[in-house]
C-alpha cells in the first residue's frame, strides 16, 4: 500500500485527506444514479417514534454497538469478508471529541439509540486510521469544509428519514458556525444516501485500515444551502 499522502483535492476548499493511508483508485467509477433515486423518498417519510438529540458520553457504548451491528449488516453486500470484518473492528469506535464538541447526534426510540451521525469543525475526517498531528485542529470555516462524520442507522430503522434528519441538523449547525461547504469520506453503503441529499463524488480512494486491509471509500462534497429548510428545532 502507498505511504500516507496529503493531497489537495480538486473542487474542495482546502480539504486534505490525511486521516488514513490512502491510494487513489483509477478507472473504477461506478454509476450510482439508480441507487440515489431509491433514496429520494426518504425526506417524505415521517420518522415518528424516534427523537433526535445531541449525544452524551453515556451514549458511547450503545453508539459503538449500533455502529458494529450496522457494519456487519450492510458491509458484506459491498465489501469482501476480510474488509467487512476489519471495518467492524476499526471504524466503529465512537469519537468522543464529536460528543464533547456538541456536534454528534442520536435518534432515540424506546430508550434505544437507533441512528447516529454528526459533523465536525476539526480536521479529522473519520475514525479508523493512524493518528495525524492535525486531527484536533479547528478548521477555518472561511476556507475549509465541515466534516460529516460517522453516520449509521440500525437495520430495522432504515428508510424512515433518520439519516436525512441528521444530515439536515448537521447542515444547519455547520451553517450557524460559518461554514459554506460540507465534505465526507463515504463508505460504499452510504453513497446512495449522500447522493440523494445532494453530495457529489469527487474522488474514489482505497483506504488502508490499521491491519493492512484495504477499504474503498468515496470523497464527496456538498455546498451548504443559504436557506434554512426543515430546521430541526431544539438541537
Amino acid at each position: 500500500m502507498a505511504a500516507t499522502r496529503r493531497r489537495r483535492l480538486t473542487g474542495l476548499s482546502s480539504v486534505v485527506i490525511s486521516s488514513l493511508r490512502t491510494t487513489p483508485i483509477r478507472g473504477r467509477r461506478r454509476n450510482w444514479f439508480n441507487w440515489g433515486k431509491e433514496y429520494e423518498y426518504a425526506a417524505d417519510v415521517d420518522h415518528l417514534g424516534a427523537t433526535l438529540r445531541l449525544a452524551t458520553p453515556s451514549d458511547a457504548p450503545e453508539i459503538g454497538a449500533l455502529m458494529r451491528a450496522s457494519v456487519y449488516d450492510l458491509f458484506p453486500g459491498f465489501y469482501a469478508e476480510a474488509t467487512s470484518r476489519s471495518a467492524a473492528e476499526y471504524i466503529t469506535k465512537p469519537d468522543m471529541a464529536l460528543i464533547s464538541d456538541g456536534t454528534y447526534y442520536v435518534h432515540e426510540a424506546g430508550g434505544e439509540v437507533v441512528a447516529c451521525g454528526g459533523w465536525s469543525k476539526r480536521a479529522k475526517l473519520y475514525v479508523g486510521g493512524a493518528v495525524q498531528e492535525d486531527d484536533d485542529r479547528i478548521i477555518n470555516p472561511a476556507t475549509e469544509a465541515a466534516r460529516i462524520r460517522a453516520m449509521f442507522v440500525r437495520a430495522d430503522w432504515t428508510r424512515r428519514g433518520l439519516a436525512r434528519a441528521i444530515l439536515t441538523a448537521c447542515e444547519n449547525a455547520a451553517r450557524d458556525a460559518g461554514f459554506s461547504e460540507m465534505t465526507l469520506l463515504a463508505t460504499l453503503p452510504g453513497v446512495p444516501l449522500y447522493l440523494a441529499y445532494g453530495f457529489r463524488e469527487i474522488e474514489r480512494y482505497e483506504v488502508e485500515l490499521p491491519d493492512g486491509v484495504p477499504m474503498e471509500g468515496v470523497v464527496m462534497t456538498r455546498a451548504i444551502t443559504t436557506a434554512d429548510p426543515a430546521r430541526v428545532s431544539g438541537i
